[in-house]
Protein backbone atom coordinates (compact mmCIF):
# COMPACT_ATOMS: atom_id res chain seq x y z
CA UNK A 1 0.00 0.00 0.00
CA UNK A 2 0.85 4.01 -0.38
CA UNK A 3 0.11 5.59 1.90
CA UNK A 4 0.79 9.07 -0.46
CA UNK A 5 1.75 10.23 -3.97
CA UNK A 6 1.24 13.16 -5.50
CA UNK A 7 0.86 12.62 -8.77
CA UNK A 8 0.92 16.85 -10.88
CA UNK A 9 -1.91 18.30 -9.18
CA UNK A 10 -3.50 14.98 -7.72
CA UNK A 11 -2.64 13.56 -4.39
CA UNK A 12 -3.59 10.04 -3.43
CA UNK A 13 -3.29 8.39 0.15
CA UNK A 14 -3.48 4.94 1.50
CA UNK A 15 -4.49 2.78 -1.63
CA UNK A 16 -2.57 -0.02 -3.92
CA UNK A 17 -0.70 0.51 -7.07
CA UNK A 18 -2.61 -1.75 -8.58
CA UNK A 19 -6.29 -2.23 -9.10
CA UNK A 20 -8.36 -5.27 -10.37
CA UNK A 21 -11.26 -4.84 -12.93
CA UNK A 22 -13.22 -6.92 -14.94
CA UNK A 23 -12.08 -7.35 -18.78
CA UNK A 24 -14.70 -9.97 -19.82
CA UNK A 25 -18.89 -10.33 -19.09
CA UNK A 26 -21.23 -13.40 -19.48
CA UNK A 27 -24.84 -12.29 -21.16
CA UNK A 28 -26.07 -11.40 -17.67
CA UNK A 29 -23.41 -8.52 -17.83
CA UNK A 30 -21.79 -10.87 -14.58
CA UNK A 31 -17.61 -10.44 -14.93
CA UNK A 32 -16.33 -13.62 -15.89
CA UNK A 33 -12.32 -12.72 -16.65
CA UNK A 34 -10.29 -9.80 -14.72
CA UNK A 35 -7.16 -8.19 -14.94
CA UNK A 36 -4.62 -6.61 -13.14
CA UNK A 37 -3.81 -2.97 -14.00
CA UNK A 38 -1.45 -0.51 -12.65
CA UNK A 39 -3.58 3.01 -11.39
CA UNK A 40 0.04 4.49 -11.14
CA UNK A 41 3.52 4.91 -13.44
CA UNK A 42 4.96 2.08 -14.11
CA UNK A 43 8.10 3.72 -15.48
CA UNK A 44 10.96 3.53 -12.98
CA UNK A 45 12.34 6.97 -13.88
CA UNK A 46 9.01 8.57 -13.82
CA UNK A 47 7.24 7.36 -10.70
CA UNK A 48 11.24 8.09 -8.69
CA UNK A 49 10.20 11.73 -10.05
CA UNK A 50 6.53 11.21 -8.66
CA UNK A 51 8.39 10.38 -5.13
CA UNK A 52 10.66 12.69 -4.77
CA UNK A 53 8.02 15.28 -5.79
CA UNK A 54 5.78 13.81 -3.20
CA UNK A 55 8.84 14.11 -0.72
CA UNK A 56 9.76 17.58 -1.19
CA UNK A 57 5.95 18.82 -1.46
CA UNK A 58 5.30 17.19 2.39
CA UNK A 59 8.66 18.46 3.71
CA UNK A 60 7.46 22.25 2.17
CA UNK A 61 4.19 22.02 3.77
CA UNK A 62 5.72 21.27 7.20
CA UNK A 63 8.80 23.84 6.59
CA UNK A 64 5.81 26.37 5.94
CA UNK A 65 4.17 25.92 9.52
CA UNK A 66 6.97 27.26 11.39
CA UNK A 67 8.25 29.88 8.80
CA UNK A 68 7.06 32.63 10.67
CA UNK A 69 9.19 31.89 13.31
CA UNK A 70 11.83 32.83 10.98
CA UNK A 71 10.85 35.39 9.84
CA UNK A 72 10.43 36.92 13.57
CA UNK A 73 13.79 36.05 14.46
CA UNK A 74 15.08 37.17 11.47
CA UNK A 75 13.20 40.82 12.14
CA UNK A 76 14.16 41.13 15.67
CA UNK A 77 18.02 39.78 15.51
CA UNK A 78 17.33 36.24 17.57
CA UNK A 79 18.91 33.50 17.11
CA UNK A 80 16.19 30.50 16.15
CA UNK A 81 18.83 28.25 17.91
CA UNK A 82 18.76 29.62 20.85
CA UNK A 83 15.40 31.36 21.24
CA UNK A 84 13.34 28.44 19.74
CA UNK A 85 15.25 25.34 19.53
CA UNK A 86 12.49 22.30 19.04
CA UNK A 87 11.92 24.16 16.00
CA UNK A 88 15.10 24.34 14.76
CA UNK A 89 15.91 20.81 15.37
CA UNK A 90 12.21 19.80 13.93
CA UNK A 91 13.37 21.74 10.55
CA UNK A 92 16.21 20.27 10.56
CA UNK A 93 14.83 16.78 11.06
CA UNK A 94 12.32 17.74 8.31
CA UNK A 95 15.35 18.76 5.89
CA UNK A 96 17.77 15.36 6.86
CA UNK A 97 14.21 13.38 6.28
CA UNK A 98 14.15 14.79 2.88
CA UNK A 99 17.19 14.38 1.46
CA UNK A 100 17.37 10.79 3.16
CA UNK A 101 14.13 9.86 1.07
CA UNK A 102 15.08 11.23 -1.92
CA UNK A 103 18.85 9.75 -2.23
CA UNK A 104 16.93 5.89 -0.99
CA UNK A 105 14.52 6.70 -4.13
CA UNK A 106 17.06 7.42 -6.52
CA UNK A 107 19.18 4.36 -5.09
CA UNK A 108 16.04 1.75 -5.70
CA UNK A 109 16.69 -0.12 -9.05
CA UNK A 110 13.18 -1.86 -9.39
CA UNK A 111 10.00 -0.92 -9.44
CA UNK A 112 9.23 -3.27 -6.58
CA UNK A 113 11.82 -1.96 -4.25
CA UNK A 114 10.81 1.49 -5.08
CA UNK A 115 6.93 0.69 -3.97
CA UNK A 116 8.75 -0.47 -0.72
CA UNK A 117 10.23 3.08 0.36
CA UNK A 118 7.63 5.19 2.77
CA UNK A 119 7.14 8.53 1.42
CA UNK A 120 4.73 9.59 4.21
CA UNK A 121 6.39 11.99 6.49
CA UNK A 122 6.63 11.35 9.54
CA UNK A 123 6.87 14.83 11.14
Amino acid sequence: MIKILKLGDIIYENFEPKTITPSEYDENGMPTKFEEKWIIPTDLDTLKSAFIDTVKWQANIKLKETDWTIVKCNELGLSIQEKYPQIYQLRNNIRNWSNEKEQEINSATTLEELLNIDIKIPF
